[in-house]
């Protein structure tokens, strides 16, 4: 499958383009996420996968970024390995200096089946999830669009499970057999990313859950991302089988109604130009302050 981005009127890309930009800056390049990231190394099995094997490691950093993760390995793993990073942000991908960097959407990775050991899916953004927040934090004015908010709610609701299991399945796809496969993010409870809910062939290998430095909640608070405690997580997997392509085309349907809905729901752009309001008063804002 190709590294293909969603067209420009696709609800989806409407729902990117509103999503937080400059992670690296404002959160994975703080030394207070070291810890995260020696973290997500270590409870991912890469060290101890490395050290077996006799041949260099490939390690995909799915939504990498500016290749934080990808820096880190290459300081911790002690024998030659092949990062490559995958990011849908042209913007991102240039702060990333690594040999192998390549745009692509987390769900149309632009790789062959079977080319990784590892695949990383760490601080995996999900744009609908930002809608969503949007949205409870709107304070509705009547009946009405209290019934209309939750309505939008259902239909985001379905499009954000589909674009998590379609990024899981593309990580499958590229794993090798018994290849690894680690997620890790801010903890808020056992269905943070709810891939025990995915029919999919991954055995859990490993989970653990940290806490951090109170400075890196004010980080992801800065980000644009409330997070109450620095409580974080790293659950890894092995693959034990192939997705049933069934599964996959299911899932890519699903998501294709969802955002057929979401086009034709006049609740779903009065949110947007809320938002893109929002935005362009706090490029103002920003503007002005730099001015001054």
């Amino acid at each position: 499958m190709g590294g293909r981005i969603a067209e420009k009127d696709n609800p989806l890309t409407v729902m990117q383009e509103l999503y937080f930009t400059q992670f690296h800056e404002k959160v994975s390049s703080s030394k207070e996420m070291e810890k995260f990231y020696r973290k997500v190394i270590s409870a991912s099995g890469v060290l101890d996968m490395a050290e077996r094997s006799s041949r260099p490691l490939t390690i995909v950093d799915i939504c990498g970024g500016g290749g934080r993760l990808g820096h880190e390995l290459e300081k911790e793993v002690k024998k030659p390995i092949n990062i490559v990073n995958v990011d849908i942000s042209n913007e991102q991908l240039r702060i990333d200096n690594g040999k192998l960097k390549i745009r692509g959407e987390m769900m149309h990775l632009p790789l062959a089946d079977k080319v990784a050991d590892v695949a990383l899916l760490i601080n995996m953004p999900n744009p609908v999830r930002v809608v969503e927040n949007h949205l409870e934090r709107t304070k509705p004015d009547s009946i009405k669009e209290i019934a209309d908010n939750y309505e939008l709610y259902c239909l985001l609701a379905d499009a954000r499970h589909c674009t998590v299991k379609l990024a899981v399945f593309e990580g499958l796809r590229i794993l090798k057999d018994n290849g690894i496969m680690s997620f890790g993010t801010v903890y808020r409870g056992p269905s943070t990313y709810g891939v025990e809910k995915i029919d999919v062939p991954l055995k859990q290998v490993g989970f653990e859950i940290f806490g951090l430095d109170l400075k890196v909640a004010k980080l992801w608070d800065d980000y644009g991302i409330s997070v109450e405690k620095p409580e974080f997580f790293v659950e890894s997997f092995r693959k034990i089988g192939e997705v049933n392509r069934s599964s996959v085309t299911q899932c890519r349907n699903a998501l294709r109604d969802s955002l057929e809905s979401l086009s034709g729901s006049k609740r779903f752009w009065e949110v947007i130009g809320e938002m893109r309001r929002a935005e362009e008063a706090k490029k103002k804002i920003v503007g002005k302050i730099d001015r001054e």
